[in-house]
């Protein structure tokens, strides 16, 4: 299943990135965050929107190999 991250960066210019796991969108939504994107949202590929805390934890359980997760 893929998964949409979206959010507004300086400007309020629209972004928009596909990312084929939850654990990539929820690490992606996660690190917008941090970095002042404004509005970030997780979708699923039938629209639904996922919460960041649901991304954040899908990216906690299964990281990338060789990264650590704290």
């Amino acid at each position: 299943m893929s998964y949409t991250v979206t959010g507004f960066g300086v400007g309020r210019v629209k972004l928009k990135y596909e990312k084929e796991t939850l654990s990539e969108a929820g690490y992606l939504a996660s690190k917008m965050a941090d970095n002042g994107v404004a509005d970030v949202h997780i979708a699923d590929a039938s629209g639904r929107e996922v919460s960041l805390e649901e991304g954040w934890d899908a990216f906690r359980q299964s990281p990338p190999p060789g990264w650590t997760v704290r």
